[in-house]
């Protein structure tokens, strides 16, 4: 029952999709439709950078503790 609603959204945001684009290429100008993907592109590309970022502080945290815990580890000397 669930798949077959999954279905069913996917059809609708299908159809809404079409009909978007459709009233985009009727009424909105080419240089217009243009400058909205650019800027859509741009928005896209600063999400990206602010994953990066993340991504990259993560990496920071786990290399810190790579070294904490081999900087804590205890060596036994035996005779």
């Amino acid at each position: 029952m669930k798949r077959m609603r999954n279905d069913i959204d996917l059809k609708i945001m299908d159809h809404l999709l079409e009909i978007h684009e459709t009233i985009a290429a009727e009424f909105i100008p080419a240089k217009v439709q243009h400058h909205f993907r650019t800027s859509r592109k741009e928005a896209l590309l600063g999400m990206r950078s602010v994953l990066d970022y993340a991504i990259e502080k993560l990496d920071d945290i786990d290399k810190r503790e790579v070294k904490k815990s081999d900087a804590s580890r205890s060596i036994i000397i035996s005779d």
